[in-house]
């Protein structure tokens, strides 16, 4: 389906090279792992970038979404088709997703969950917790669908279509690969086929 070009990785500090530092008050290393890759089909470029953010400091928070963007810019054409994905940490009423989605200064991400044509399934959380859906944040009253939807998948341009999303649920005898769960997307780009990413 895909062929790898280049990829790399780099960390979220002040000297993205150098592994294994912590940086921004950020009690944990923090790092991005990226590929830029060919569509076999219609040999389609597009960048593929993996993170997670710190979970307790707001400045390295804000600091890993501006440094990825700088590195974005600095490395591709503007037109390249770009996905981050991830645990950000974070929420969508926060300036990390507003500087990631909505701001001038940053690239102005569309998130796939929000533009989806069909949202498949019920759970909308991503974070359990390990306990799967026995840890349902979702089921009182007063809370907001999706609150807990920490993590996602962004993407640009914002002319791709994405069909559907869902956050899967699913487990092996009970245990679960990771305390949050993955999120899964169909996506067309913008070209005469519509190829499924």
């Amino acid at each position: 389906v895909v062929t790898k070009l280049d990829g790399g990785n780099y960390w979220l500090s002040d000297n993205p090279e150098v592994p294994g530092v912590t940086a921004w008050d950020a009690p944990c290393v923090r790092m991005v792992t990226w590929c830029k890759f060919e569509l076999k089909a219609t040999r389609q470029q597009f960048v593929f970038i993996n993170t997670q953010f710190d979970h307790r400091s707001e400045l390295s928070r804000v600091n890993s979404a501006k440094l990825i963007w700088r590195r974005i810019q600095d490395t591709w054409q503007p037109d390249m088709p770009v996905f981050v994905v991830g645990d950000f940490n974070t929420y969508r009423h926060t300036s990390v997703y507003s500087y990631l989605t909505t701001d001038a200064a940053g690239p102005r991400f569309a998130e796939a969950w929000k533009t989806a044509d069909k949202t498949i399934g019920d759970v909308s959380y991503t974070y359990h917790g390990w306990a799967g859906v026995d840890n349902d944040g979702e089921k009182a009253a007063d809370v907001v669908r999706a609150a807990n939807h920490i993590d996602w998948i962004l993407y640009r341009p914002t002319t791709m279509k994405v069909l559907s999303t869902q956050v899967v649920t699913e487990s092996r005898n009970g245990r679960y690969p990771s305390d949050h769960y993955p999120i899964h997307a169909n996506i067309l780009f913008p070209s005469t086929k519509d190829v499924p990413v």
